[in-house]
Parts: C-alpha cells; structure tokens; sequence
C-alpha cells in the first residue's frame, strides 16, 4: 500500500471510532429522565476515561524511569557514545508525566471524577454533582 492509501485508512478509523464513541455518549447521556440525570450520564465516561488516563500516566513515568536507568548503564558502559543528559531528561520526563495525576489530585480536580464513578456505581449513593459540592 502506498503511503497515502495509509493515511486515508487511518483518518478514517478515527473518524469512525471517534463518530461510535459520540454515538455511545449521546445514547447514554439521553437515557435519563431528568436535566440532572443526563449530565451525570454525560460525565461518567469521561470520568472513566480520566481515571484511564490517571494510570497511563503512572505506566509512562515508570517506563521513562527504566529508560533512564538503562541509559545511565549504557553511559556507565561507554560515556562517548551515549551522553549524561538522556538519563538526567528522561528522569525529568517521569517526575513531570508522573506528577501530572497527583497534581490533580492535590488541586481538586479529582473530586470531580471521583465523584462521577461514585455515581456510575450507586446512583441511589450520590445525586448529581452540585456546584456547591466542589467549594
């Protein structure tokens, strides 16, 4: 296949899986019966998602932190063929990317999808999420 067959395949997917998550979301959110109901079925995903997105984070900053201390061995090995600063960046790399989830979870924004998967579990626990509830 020629590069371009290729690139029209895969905008295509996206644009599929992208259309069936919409579709899923808009069924879901649509199966409530009040204003409330529905956003809190519009959330939910999402809150799943961002708790998905949570542990990605956790397995990238573990893999840089790997990648680093095979680069330090590599350095160690032979210093001229692989520099210091790859070991020191992708140390930094996993502190930024694994600091990313505990920062929002020390500023708040995790009550918010703690909340909602809360509430995807027992709805009868919790209502909908007030404005009153994140003060």
């Amino acid at each position: 296949m020629n590069k371009e067959r290729k690139t029209i395949l895969l905008t295509r997917l996206v644009q599929g899986i992208l259309l069936l998550s919409g579709m899923t979301l808009a069924v879901s959110a649509l199966a409530a019966q009040n204003a409330g109901a529905i956003a809190a079925n519009a959330l939910t995903p999402l809150a799943y998602l961002i708790s998905f997105l949570y542990r990605v984070c956790y397995v990238v900053a573990i893999g840089f932190f790997a990648g680093a201390v095979v680069q330090f061995k590599a350095h160690r090995d032979n210093p001229s063929l692989v520099r210091i600063n790859q070991p020191i960046f992708l140390i930094i790399f996993g502190i930024m990317i694994g600091g990313l989830p505990i920062l929002a979870q020390i500023s708040g924004a995790d009550k918010v999808v703690q909340h909602y998967l809360v509430y995807a579990t027992y709805p009868n626990f919790l209502g909908p999420l007030s404005p009153c509830d994140l003060a």
